[in-house]
């Protein structure tokens, strides 16, 4: 029963509970259970590493990968794969991708949306690490996935990853970059908590920031910045990151007057990317 529930990928804790369902007098626990599991997988694997079986699994079930080695090492550096009906739903809808990266991995997901409006997974890559020459690598095998030169994406989505964002740049230069609206707005409102006193000042603060965020033409949004200014003028550390860090490197990316001038579809956050995780 454990190894089916597994194979349908039922979590640990839901294992448990159906097994005692199952029989009262059990008294398997949690660590059980997840040693369980362990073995479960190792013995599928036999003597193949984790990666081994990765990768063995890729060429048995006919998905489309490539991998990098280290130089003069038997040892894998980058790896990217998708399915091929994956290919063909990335040439289809084809106007707009989302990314993030998962810390600690790096893992990279893209995921892309249907016309309905439905979230579908493009693209994987499990890179060595966050460097530049990672990350271009892995977009250019992307980029190779779509069918025709004119079928590249318009738009991309992705967080305020620093050396991502330049790696998009070189790979993807046609396609309009936005920053994750729902991170931005996240980290302003904890810096503000964290600089503004008191908090009775917080609401009045963050309001005239969703007022710039929310500007709809580029006419109004100095005004707007020049009236948060003087809203926030007692808090100069406060203002002075959110001028630096967000809108004079960043505004076009994330600022409705700009962004508004692309199709985004509607889609200014790197949310689906993280539901998909």
């Amino acid at each position: 029963m454990l190894m089916d529930m597994k194979d349908s990928a039922v979590k640990p804790i839901n294992i448990l509970v159906t097994m005692k369902e199952h029989n009262e007098k059990n008294v398997t626990t949690k660590k059980q259970v997840y040693n369980a599991r362990y073995l479960y997988r190792k013995s599928e694997r036999g003597d193949r590493t984790e990666m081994q079986q990765l990768m063995m699994l890729l060429e048995r079930d006919m998905y489309v990968h490539w991998s990098r080695f280290e130089e003069g090492m038997n040892v894998v550096q980058d790896l990217f794969w998708t399915h091929p009906n994956l290919v063909k739903l990335l040439n289809a809808f084809n106007i707009k991708l989302m990314m993030a990266v998962r810390i600690g991995c790096p893992c990279v997901e893209v995921v892309g949306v249907t016309s309905t409006g439905l979230t579908f997974s493009a693209a994987f890559m499990l890179l060595a690490s966050e460097r530049h020459y990672n990350f271009v690598w892995a977009l250019e095998k992307l980029r190779g996935l779509f069918f025709r030169v004119d079928s590249y994406p318009k738009v991309v989505v992705s967080d305020r990853d620093i050396t991502l964002m330049n790696a998009i740049n070189v790979v993807l230069p046609e396609a309009a970059h936005l920053l994750c609206h729902f991170h931005i707005d996240k980290n302003v409102k904890a810096k503000c908590k964290m600089i503004v006193h008191p908090k009775e000042a917080w609401d009045q603060v963050i309001e005239s920031w969703g007022s710039i965020v929310d500007c709809e033409n580029v006419e109004s949004y100095e005004h707007r910045v020049e009236a948060f200014n003087v809203v926030c003028s007692p808090w100069l550390i406060f203002t002075e990151y959110v001028i630096s860090t967000w809108l004079n490197p960043h505004k076009e990316k994330f600022v409705k007057a700009w962004t508004d001038k692309v199709m985004h579809l509607g889609n200014t956050t790197s949310n689906r990317v993280e539901v998909a995780h």
